[in-house]
C-alpha cells in the first residue's frame, strides 16, 4: 500500500496547479507546503514596427519539507513572439505548465 503525500497549498495556486503538484508528487510519503507561486512575464527587444519581440518568463514558488524551506526560480525565453498571434496564451499556458514540471522535480528529487 502506498503512503499519501500531504499537500498544503496557499492562495497563490488555482486548481488546475493544485491537481498538477497533488498528481506529480502522487506516492511519495511525505508532507509538503507549497507557497507563493508567482508568474511573471516581461517584453524584450521590441521590433521598430512593433510586432516582434521576446518574452522572458518567470517563474518562482517555495516550499517546506519537514523543517526546512527553499525557494524554486527559473526563467524561460520565447523567442519572436508576435503581438497579434492567437497562439499566444497557448504558448504562455505551455511554459507556465514547463516550469511547475521542472518545480516538481526539483522537489521529487529532493523532498
Amino acid at each position: 500500500m502506498k503512503d499519501f503525500t500531504t499537500l498544503k497549498f496557499d492562495s497563490s495556486f488555482s486548481s488546475s496547479d493544485k491537481f498538477f503538484f497533488t498528481e506529480c508528487l502522487y506516492g511519495k510519503s511525505s508532507e509538503y507546503s507549497l507557497q507563493n507561486l508567482t508568474f511573471k512575464s516581461v517584453a524584450e527587444n521590441i521590433t521598430s514596427e512593433g510586432l516582434e519581440f521576446n518574452t522572458r518568463y518567470l517563474g518562482s514558488m517555495e516550499y517546506e519539507a519537514g523543517s526546512d524551506s527553499f525557494l524554486l526560480e527559473t526563467m524561460r525565453i520565447n523567442t519572436t513572439n508576435y503581438i497579434s498571434s492567437n497562439m499566444a496564451k497557448e504558448e504562455q499556458n505551455r511554459i507556465k505548465e514547463d516550469m511547475l514540471y521542472e518545480f516538481c522535480q526539483i522537489i521529487k528529487t529532493n523532498g
